[in-house]
C-alpha cells in the first residue's frame, strides 16, 4: 500500500520541480516587462524613478486602451480609479492585533505578563487586572490550580482551555512539569478524552480531511494558515490503543503527539500540523451517537482509501515541500 504512496509522492516531487522552473521563467518575463514599463516612464520625463515608472505604466495602459477603441485618456484614468475602488489593487492586508482582539489570540496573548508599556501601547489598559505577573509566577499559579483538581479528565480539559487562551504559557507549563503532566496529555487520560471527544469538542485544532474531499485535498491544505509546516501527525482513528476504532475522534491522539513534538522536540507549535483522515467508522456506538462529529458511515477501505492517502501525501509535499516529516 505505502509503496504506491511513495511512488506517487516521488512523481509529485518531479511535477513540483517542473512547476518551480516554470515559475522562474514567468518571474523573469515579468521582470523584463517591469523594466520596459519603467523605461517608458523615464521617457515621459520628470519625477523620481518610482514616479516615472508609474507614469510609464499609466501611459502604456492608456495607449492599450486607445488601441482597443477608447479615445479619451482621462476616461481610462477614471476607469482605473473605479476598478481600484471596487476590487482593491492589493489582495492582502497586514493588521496589528491589539486590544481585546489580542487577548482572544492564543498565539500572542501573554495574559497577566503584559508590562505597563505593552498595556499602554497595545490598548490593553482596563482590559486586564492591574497586577503584573512574570511567566514564572503564572506557571506556578497554573500548576497549583491543576494540583487542586482530583480528576485527570478535568485536568486534561483545563490544560486544553489554557492552550486556547495562552499558547506560550501552556507549553511553558508542559515543559517545566513534563513528568507530572505527561500522563494527563498522553496515555492513559488521552484515551478517555478521545472516547469523549464529541462531548468535549470546543475549538478545532488541526485539519480534518474526509473521504468526501477526494480531488480537493490540496485546497484544504491551503486553508491551513501556516506555510512552514515541518511535521504532520496523521491519524485515521482506526486503532486507538485500548479503544479500537474511534473514527474522527482519534484526532485527540494526533493533537497530543503534536504537543509533545513542541515540548520534547523543540519545534515551534506552528511547525506541527495534526491531521485526521475521516473515512468513516465501524464503531456501531459512534454511528448511533448523535454527538459524534465525524462521518456517520461504515469505514471506507481498498482503492478509495489508498487514493485518498496518496492525495494527502502528494498534497503535503506540494504545499509544504518534500522534506517534511509524516508521522502515521
Amino acid at each position: 500500500m505505502w509503496r504506491a504512496v511513495r511512488r506517487r509522492a516521488s512523481g509529485a516531487g518531479d511535477g513540483l520541480a517542473r512547476a518551480r522552473a516554470s515559475a522562474v521563467t514567468h518571474a523573469s518575463s515579468m521582470a523584463s516587462a517591469s523594466t520596459a514599463v519603467a523605461r517608458d516612464g523615464a521617457r515621459a520625463g520628470g519625477g523620481t524613478e518610482a514616479t516615472r515608472g508609474r507614469r510609464g505604466f499609466r501611459a502604456s495602459g492608456a495607449r492599450a486602451f486607445a488601441a482597443s477603441g477608447g479615445s479619451d485618456p482621462d476616461d481610462y484614468d477614471a476607469r482605473l480609479r473605479s476598478a481600484s475602488t471596487q476590487r482593491g489593487m492589493v489582495p492582502w492586508a497586514r493588521k496589528v492585533v491589539s486590544g481585546a482582539e489580542l487577548l482572544w489570540s492564543n498565539k500572542y496573548n501573554k495574559g497577566m505578563s503584559f508590562t505597563e508599556a505593552e498595556r499602554e501601547s497595545m490598548n490593553l489598559r482596563g482590559l486586564l487586572p492591574p497586577a503584573i505577573f512574570s511567566q514564572e509566577v503564572q506557571v506556578e499559579r497554573v500548576i497549583t490550580r491543576l494540583r487542586s483538581v482530583s480528576s485527570d479528565m478535568e485536568k486534561h480539559a483545563w490544560l486544553n482551555s489554557l492552550y486556547e487562551r495562552n499558547e506560550r504559557l501552556f507549553y511553558r507549563v508542559l515543559k517545566d512539569h513534563l513528568e507530572e503532566l505527561l500522563p494527563i496529555l498522553g496515555a492513559p487520560t488521552m484515551w478517555q478524552a478521545c472516547a469523549d471527544y464529541g462531548l468535549m469538542y470546543r475549538r478545532p485544532r488541526g485539519l480534518y480531511i474526509s473521504i468526501n474531499d477526494r480531488g480537493s485535498v490540496y485546497a484544504l491544505l491551503k486553508n491551513w494558515p501556516g506555510r512552514n509546516v515541518k511535521a504532520v501527525v496523521l491519524t485515521d482513528g482506526q486503532r486507538v490503543t485500548g479503544l479500537g476504532d474511534l473514527g474522527v475522534q482519534g484526532m485527540g491522539t494526533a493533537v497530543s503527539k503534536a504537543s509533545l513534538f513542541t515540548a520534547l522536540g523543540g519545534l515551534d507549535p506552528s511547525d506541527v500540523l495534526p491531521i485526521c483522515i475521516d473515512v468513516g467508522t465501524d464503531n456501531e456506538a459512534l454511528l448511533k451517537d448523535k454527538f459524534y462529529i465525524g462521518l456517520k458511515q461504515k469505514r471506507v477501505t481498498g482503492d478509495a482509501y489508498e487514493d485518498l492517502m496518496d492525495e494527502v501525501v502528494n498534497g503535503f509535499r506540494r504545499r509544504f515541500g518534500p522534506r517534511g516529516l509524516l508521522c502515521f
